[in-house]
């Protein structure tokens, strides 16, 4: 989503509005003027404002034509990534979090994130120290990009922490790859989108994770964490929803 600058087009404009004013000029004096005595170097001169002319002309047509291309292209671009959000802001189970044993100052849980579609994409177990878990889910805001408000939010799962683990030494949840894989996971099953596009637009939003002047010149509101959790009391089964809205919520369930 690139902007054209707009200053350059003011220069090149205005360099060849120069130029066609001397050229103009040049000319009316050979023509209507004969009995001045022009040097030879104002005839070099004129044949050169005529061809820096020509030349700034064409750059200008091609900048006008790279422009058109531009933009059509940011436009569908615009299309595809509402698509693209829109099947991942689908209201949907993200994640469970199973806890299968616990004592006064630990616990051992299981935890199983899902694609699009449902289906378990990982799996792991983690022992960690404490009595309460903090499962944080990265949030990516695509308000400012759609202009419409709504449920233009994409989440996915981070850091896997707890009362006596601060967020900073918590367990990352996926890779770098494994991330990429994650946004383009079941990539057949997005509506209005081939599996190609699936993937181009998921290394997009993976490059407005990882560098935050790519994600706001591309217009990315907000990249933020949302922590949930629960105290720990018994043997308990926790999913995680993302909503309509485009918020978060975690039911318990029994185990």
């Amino acid at each position: 989503m690139l902007n054209v600058d707009l200053k350059t087009i003011i220069i090149l404009l205005s360099t060849t509005a120069v130029l066609s004013a001397l050229y103009t000029f040049f000319q009316f004096l050979f023509k209507f003027h004969p009995e001045k005595k022009i040097s030879k170097f104002f005839f070099i001169l004129l044949t050169f404002l005529k061809s820096i002319g020509v030349f700034f002309f064409i750059v200008i047509a091609l900048y006008f034509i790279y422009y058109i291309y531009n933009t059509i292209n940011q436009y569908l671009t615009l299309i595809e990534m509402k698509k693209y959000v829109k099947n991942l802001s689908r209201e949907r189970v993200l994640a469970k979090i199973s806890i299968i044993d616990f004592s006064e100052n630990s616990f051992n849980c299981i935890l199983e994130l899902y694609s699009l579609t449902g289906k378990l994409f990982k799996k792991s177990s983690y022992q960690l120290n404490g009595t309460e878990f903090y499962l944080d889910f990265v949030v990516l805001n695509f308000d400012y990009m759609f202009i419409e408000k709504g449920s233009n939010n994409i989440a996915y799962p981070s850091t896997l922490f707890s009362d006596s683990i601060a967020y900073d030494n918590g367990i990352k949840l996926l890779s770098s790859n494994e991330l990429k894989e994650f946004l383009s996971a079941d990539s057949d099953k997005f509506i209005g989108l081939n599996s190609k596009k699936v993937i181009s637009l998921s290394n997009f939003i993976f490059n407005c994770i990882s560098n935050d002047d790519f994600a706001r010149k591309n217009g990315i509101r907000s990249i933020i964490g949302s922590a949930l959790h629960h105290k720990i009391f018994s043997k308990s089964i926790y999913k995680v929803y993302l909503q309509n809205t485009g918020g978060l919520s975690m039911v318990e369930e029994n185990f």
